[in-house]
């Protein structure tokens, strides 16, 4: 989130209808993590596989999201495109906050993605250095 408030700050910001249409997003995309974060908890919890495996957890989150049975892909998409699903982005996002700020709900794969985003993040800014 911060690397857009940096995209969009009074430096960077081109009118002010693109700053208030970023507020919204940011706040629609806050206000869409508060709400599914009850039941990535429970998730997290519930199937610790899924605190080191995204398409896990967004398997398991979708259905528990829809609480019924989706018969195919077709119903999928059309339920995903039209935004009747919570979007991955989401999802995954809300797992990687609860999981810095709860310990408990970290897996076994925590630090070792911390490590490499470290490296990662070395390589790169010497790659434009």
């Amino acid at each position: 989130m911060n690397w857009i408030k940096r995209l969009f700050s009074k430096k960077n910001r081109g009118t002010d209808k693109a700053h208030t249409e970023l507020g919204t997003i940011e706040a629609g995309i806050v206000n869409e993590m508060i709400r599914i974060k009850p039941l990535v908890v429970k998730i997290l919890n519930e199937y610790p596989k899924t605190k080191d495996d995204d398409n896990l957890l967004l398997t398991i989150f979708w259905e528990k999201q829809v609480k019924f049975e989706l018969k195919s892909y077709n119903q999928f998409a059309y339920l995903l495109t039209n935004k009747w699903l919570s979007t991955p982005e989401t999802i995954t996002r809300t797992r990687r906050k609860l999981q810095e700020e709860h310990p408990s709900l970290r897996g076994e794969l925590y630090e070792k993605r911390k490590n490499a985003e470290k490296e990662v993040s070395r390589q790169i800014s010497m790659d434009f250095d």
